[in-house]
């Protein structure tokens, strides 16, 4: 469930931030080019899909890694499982504000939409209610 905070660590993070910059971009010209063709209707759910990859993704694995490489002895980075598992919350709250920007713009609602941010959420409440709980068993192992 979690890395060392050596340098396969770090890199192993820095493709996830990679990978999360990426989706945002292609979320963005995705936004674009949707709304191009939208007859000049717009959804906020739309351009604003591109933001959760950015900021749930690439700048928050960012803070997570310098935080972890500045304190290298209390610091443990999250793993494999983890990175997936708040990738697959990243993921659920995209689609739901991709799903929700579609409908907005064709005129209709659905009240399903509500799931994808009921799934992210408990999603990342669960990652990250593991990996504080980690941090803390990290702590206790130092002292």
């Amino acid at each position: 469930m979690y890395m060392k905070t050596d340098e396969f660590g770090l890199q192993k993070i820095k493709r996830w931030i990679k990978g999360y910059l990426i989706a945002a971009v292609i979320l963005f010209v995705f936004g674009i080019i949707y709304e191009i063709f939208s007859h000049d209707v717009y959804s906020a759910f739309m351009w604003g899909a591109f933001l959760i990859p950015f900021v749930m993704g690439a700048v928050l694995l960012a803070f997570v890694k310098n935080r972890c490489s500045s304190h290298p002895e209390i610091s443990i980075l999250p793993g494999d499982m983890l990175l997936q598992l708040w990738g697959c919350s990243v993921a659920s709250f995209t689609a739901g504000s991709v799903i929700k920007g579609v409908l907005d713009i064709y005129g209709t609602t659905n009240s399903l939409t509500a799931v994808y941010a009921v799934l992210g959420a408990l999603l990342s409440a669960a990652c990250v209610s593991i990996y504080i709980a980690g941090m803390n068993a990290a702590k206790l192992r130092a002292r």
